[in-house]
């Protein structure tokens, strides 16, 4: 993968999270009190899930999919329950705005970021087979974005 694209792909995940930010607010379900405190629980667990890849990552971290060289293939921790928590958390933090966004405009830019999100973590995944050949015992035990769902086949 070109770094152009991978630096696209990024970009394009930090607008879609931009825009669930700016979108107006609709009227798909009713927001109140009760809904922010539950859409805010919501994030503040997405945002854990996603602070707690980046921690386990530590050295390997880097915000293009191209894993960097030399780095380490990190499968413990919250990397032993999913292959890909730092999307997993944000795909769950920004679902919390979504319901209190409660528009259609929510809905479908969260649609466009798990879109994005699922072809970002099939490329990443595919440099990873090539640069750790133990990568493949590990997705096959793993789940992508849930625990023990996504688990790819042995190869």
């Amino acid at each position: 993968m070109k770094r152009s694209w991978a630096l696209a792909l990024v970009v394009l995940q930090l607008a879609l999270i931009a825009a669930l930010f700016i979108e107006p607010f609709g009227a798909l379900w009713p927001r109140n009190t009760r809904l922010l405190i539950v859409a805010a629980a919501i994030g503040s667990a997405g945002l854990l899930i996603a602070s707690l890849g980046i921690l386990g990552l530590g050295a390997s971290l880097s915000p293009s999919p191209i894993p960097k060289q030399g780095a380490q293939l990190v499968t413990t921790g919250i990397y032993g329950w999913i292959r890909n928590p730092i999307y997993s958390g944000l795909l769950v933090a920004s679902l919390g705005i979504v319901l209190f966004g409660a528009s259609r405009w929510h809905i479908a830019t969260w649609v466009a970021l798990l879109a994005l999100l699922i072809c970002k973590a099939r490329l990443e995944e595919r440099m990873l087979f090539k640069v750790h050949p133990e990568f493949a015992k590990y997705a096959a035990t793993v789940g992508r974005f849930i625990p023990g769902i996504g688990k790819l086949r042995k190869r």
